[in-house]
């Protein structure tokens, strides 16, 4: 039962971040989802160290392993569309999957130039010996 409430609050958590976001964009008039900014709100928390990650990792876990059931809702809206699906869904299938790559390259491309970015060249250690031979004349 324990478990159960603290997974329920977290997940409480997370919907008031991203609440939040959709308030801040309202408040400012921002052209940037809610979302979006809920979750860059969410990371700039967590890395300054406001909040911590175990206050969310339940939650997370449980939203991430439904995360196909918030899915079927636009899978069953597609249905809807029939005539446009048959006239038109090779185009659609293609745009998809096109879109889909484009994603993947540039997420990869720059997770890698910011990977690339991010690393500090450590300076090579410098033995005690010489060290102290330089303390020392």
């Amino acid at each position: 039962m324990r478990r159960i409430t603290a997974i329920i609050l977290q997940v409480l958590l997370c919907s008031g971040i991203a609440l939040l976001g959709d308030y801040l964009v309202e408040l400012a008039h921002l052209k940037i989802s809610g979302s979006i900014l809920g979750m860059v709100l969410l990371f700039v928390l967590l890395k300054s160290g406001i909040l911590k990650l175990h206050w969310f990792e339940g939650g997370a876990d449980w939203l991430h392993s439904r995360l196909v059931l918030f899915f079927v809702p636009s899978a069953v809206g597609i249905s809807q569309y029939g005539a446009l699906m048959k006239s038109d869904g090779v185009f659609l299938l293609l745009t998809i999957v096109i879109s889909t790559l484009a994603v993947m390259v540039v997420t990869g491309w720059s997770g890698h130039l910011l990977n690339r970015f991010a690393r500090k060249p450590i300076p090579a250690p410098i033995p005690v010996a010489a060290e102290e031979e330089k303390l020392h004349g």
